[in-house]
């Protein structure tokens, strides 16, 4: 073994014996590390996973979904969902939309035979346009997309009704009976299976997919092309050159264009009251407004920032805790570093013995935070009826990258002044030799902290109101 690889065995043993001598000290510094990191791992895995809603989809950063705002004269504003008479419209004027296709809620009375015998249910099942199926590419597990939606006779299943319905998933060309009470009975037959899109999506999508068609809804003919019809949910995508942007101007432009001057809500005109927009698929999820009770339950963009403020506030305090405790704990062992250099020890292996121990107490306190994590990550999810996915590779590299910055952030400042002391005073003084200013700088740590503290509290309480 050469002479650097003993030296830096000699560090390591000096540091360890360090930590051993003050255990409670030293397991108090790294208990309250471990668990202000594990508690800002927690919150950030969570907001990732409320952050990656949606994102799967091929091109979802342009797949928006219309919504309208009416303006009345004495009232607030009103958001809410956009006629579905607007979207023929919208692919016929406006070149930048590439695919458009409505959604519209139904329940369905069915009847279909299984080897039990008749059975009846009532799902509630989406009317789809066709280019459902290219915005939102769903898995097939059986049948093929291009024909899934072929025509009004055309029937999808979720794989959970497939099997809840047959026992199976090999159900291609199962003929069921359909009624739905506005609009008559027919028969249906099974085109396709799909997989439920993952929980990570704000598209709840229902048992059932069907084609939207004019001859299904013949009767409410006159309904679905009024502009104050609202009876759709409407995804446009745009082509990859395309601008939610400009789409919007180009919206808002078609509703002087296309609304009638004869459509009128209450005395006043329509199209001088409505404004149609695009609400971007990726904010969806974290826009309250923009939620409807068919849809997964949305988050709340608000919150999700204070309760990252108040995480990152957390590792703050627990980094500014580990700097108070490791520089108390350095003030204790001034009689230590006067006897090593009185020996020989240079400054500079004063200055990389108390970084080696800082960083060796940042480790055990990192690697404490990911093993709690992952033991809580479950219990986490269950709390938070979220499937929130365990820590990755970025994981990792940021548990590396905050022990290099708490180990040298903690440990430079002890060190420099521990490579500061004088052996003669030390030596001969009965007590600890420190400056006032270390003991101003450790007092204005604990009021930060306070600080934060209640920073925190104000932040948790706003959040709820």
């Amino acid at each position: 073994m050469n002479a650097t690889a003993r030296l830096w065995l000699s560090h390591l043993a000096v540091a360890l014996r360090a930590l051993r001598r003050d255990a409670v000290g030293s397991a108090i510094n790294i208990v309250g590390l471990a668990l202000g990191c594990m508690t800002c791992l927690l919150v950030l895995l969570y907001a990732r996973y409320e952050l990656s809603y949606d994102r799967f989809w091929p091109g979802a950063e342009r797949i928006v979904k219309l919504t309208l705002t009416t303006s009345v004269p004495g009232q607030p504003p009103r958001l809410a969902l956009a006629p579905g008479v607007a979207m023929p419209f919208i692919l016929q004027d406006l070149p930048q939309v590439e695919a458009g296709a409505r959604m519209i809620p139904r329940t369905l009375r069915v009847l279909y035979r299984n080897a039990q015998g008749e059975r009846r249910e009532n799902p509630q099942s989406w009317f789809v346009d066709p280019d459902f199926l290219r915005i939102f590419p769903l898995e097939f597990i059986a049948g093929q997309p291009e024909t899934a939606l072929v025509d009004r006779h055309s029937m999808v299943l979720v794989e959970s009704t497939a099997k809840a319905w047959f026992g199976t998933t090999d159900v291609i060309g199962r003929e069921v009976e359909v009624e739905l009470p506005c609009c008559g009975k027919w028969v249906a037959r099974v085109s396709g299976v799909v997989r439920e899109p993952p929980p990570n999506s704000h598209l709840g999508l229902q048992r059932v997919l069907m084609r939207y068609s004019d001859e299904t809804f013949a009767e409410h003919r006159a309904t679905f092309e009024s502009w104050q019809a609202i009876w759709s949910r409407t995804y446009l995508k745009l082509k990859p050159d395309g601008s939610i942007d400009a789409l919007n101007r180009d919206l808002r432009a078609l509703v002087e264009r296309r609304v009638p001057p004869t459509a009128m809500l209450g005395e006043v005109p329509l199209r001088s009251v409505m404004t149609l927009g695009a609400a971007p698929l990726l904010g969806l999820h974290l826009d309250a407004e923009l939620a409807d009770n068919l849809m997964r339950p949305s988050g709340s963009g608000e919150q999700l920032a204070i309760l990252v403020a108040v995480a990152l506030a957390v590792l703050l305090v627990a980094a500014v805790n580990f700097l108070n405790l490791s520089l108390a704990q350095a003030t204790l062992r001034q009689r230590e570093v006067a006897l090593r250099k009185v020996i020989g020890a240079s400054s500079a292996e004063v200055v990389l013995q108390f970084l080696l121990q800082s960083l060796l107490a940042a480790g055990l306190g990192v690697i404490g935070a990911l093993a709690l994590a992952e033991l809580l990550l479950p219990p986490f999810g269950e709390f938070l009826a979220r499937p929130v996915p365990a820590a990755g590779l970025w994981t990792a590299f940021a548990a590396a990258l905050l022990v290099a910055l708490l180990g040298l952030g903690a440990g430079a400042l002890p060190a420099l002044r521990m490579a500061a002391v004088r052996p003669g005073e030390a030596l001969h003084a009965n007590r600890s030799t420190a400056a006032a200013g270390g003991t101003r700088l450790r007092t204005a740590l604990v009021v930060a902290q306070f600080a934060l503290a209640i920073g925190m509290l104000i932040a948790l309480l706003v959040s709820q109101q």
